[in-house]
């Protein structure tokens, strides 16, 4: 599945894309190596805290729910005459 928006590479994904390669030439052993882990942990954990947080299935529902409650009042308004207040079942956000 394509997204719909896409995401362009922030200078935290370039200085770990740095950390990672610069890692991929260090020997595992070295004390340098265990630096590069521990900034490069911390990025990842910055990158995270940074990401925002996807919509709620719940509150998804429950918007989808109320467009199509007023898009049936509406429907049936516009066919139909109504005289008494159809929208006071809608839920006000």
């Amino acid at each position: 599945m394509r997204k719909l928006f896409k995401n362009e590479p922030t200078s935290l994904d370039e200085n770990i894309d740095r950390i990672m390669h610069e890692m991929t030439t260090t020997d595992p052993t070295s004390p340098e190596y265990k630096t590069l882990l521990d900034h490069c942990t911390a990025l990842n954990e910055l990158k995270t805290k940074t990401r925002r947080k996807p919509v709620s299935t719940d509150t998804m529902i429950t918007a989808g729910a109320s467009v199509l409650g007023i898009l049936i009042i509406v429907a049936y308004e516009h066919a139909h005459v109504v005289v008494s207040k159809g929208l006071g079942f809608v839920q006000k956000a």
